[in-house]
């Protein structure tokens, strides 16, 4: 369950950035001061940030990240020969989300992203049960 939950949030990520950026061309705010490379670069910059903070904050499935990175490089793939710019930021948005994705902070994590805690010791000489 942890797969489908994993791609269907990473796809969600990109849809909200691709929406926001929709939003933000049908309002004309692409023609506004920053203009729309800037814009661009914005969004997804804002999309690659939201998916590498929850990737490495619940790290329960890589599902998530690999759904927005194969997302972010398509949008490399599309944008990069016409668009270089916004291009570029896809690429290093894609990058953050596979930092995180490969960091250590995932490590030691067991199931459902939960750390794993050792045994409680117990003091020598004691019998579990007794006072």
């Amino acid at each position: 369950m942890r797969v489908p939950l994993g791609l269907f949030t990473g796809w969600v990520t990109l849809a909200t950035a691709a929406g926001t950026t929709e939003a933000l061309i049908a309002a004309g705010a692409g023609d506004l001061w920053p203009g729309r490379q800037s814009w661009a670069v914005a969004v997804l910059g804002v999309a690659g940030g939201v998916a590498a903070v929850v990737t490495r904050a619940v790290p329960v499935s890589l599902a998530c990240p690999a759904a927005v990175v194969w997302g972010l490089v398509g949008t490399v793939a599309r944008s990069l020969p016409e668009r270089p710019v916004p291009g570029i930021a896809a690429a290093a948005a894609a990058a953050a989300v596979l930092g995180a994705a490969a960091s250590p902070r995932r490590a030691g994590r067991g199931r459902a992203g939960r750390r794993r805690t050792p045994e409680p010791r117990r003091a020598p000489g004691r019998i579990s049960g007794r006072p």
